[in-house]
């Protein structure tokens, strides 16, 4: 099956993700194994990774979290991008919780944390110090301009 073909099967989960709705999200997870690691956006994406970008489907995040397995949620989209970077992203701070509650040894922190002073979310940014080795605030140079 062609990503075309793959993205088109899922297009419906996809607007419900968007649109919040749990239940039809719920119905496609008891439905087809494969949609939690299905790639269901031309760049990629996991459901996951659309959930956790729309910042307003975070009952729809902690539910996926439950359904997810370690694999699952480390998967990354075409940027190389994981969910918790995408949270950072759009300053997701509930999101990146979850993900950090469910998985608190399994994800790298500093490309999000990287990520979140990037587009200037302190909230993001005062959350992920917290799980970040100090040594490495000191031995990164400034390369990129921040908003913060």
């Amino acid at each position: 099956m062609g990503i075309y073909t793959i993205q088109k099967k899922y297009l419906p989960l996809y607007k419900a993700i968007l649109g919040g709705d749990l239940r039809y999200v719920k119905e496609v997870c008891n439905a087809d194994e494969h949609v939690l690691e299905a790639r269901i956006t031309e760049n990629s994406d996991t459901a996951l990774h659309v959930a956790v970008g729309t910042v307003t489907a975070n009952r729809i995040v902690e539910y996926l979290l439950t359904k997810m397995s370690n694999d699952q949620v480390t998967l990354t989209n075409k940027d190389g991008k994981t969910v918790l970077s995408v949270a950072a992203i759009v300053g997701n701070v509930q999101a990146a919780k979850k993900i950090r509650e469910k998985w608190t040894d399994l994800l790298d922190i500093k490309t999000p944390l990287i990520e979140a002073a990037q587009h200037g979310y302190k909230e993001m940014i005062t959350y992920l110090l917290k799980f970040t080795d100090r040594n490495f605030l000191y031995s990164c140079p400034v390369e990129h301009k921040t908003n913060v």
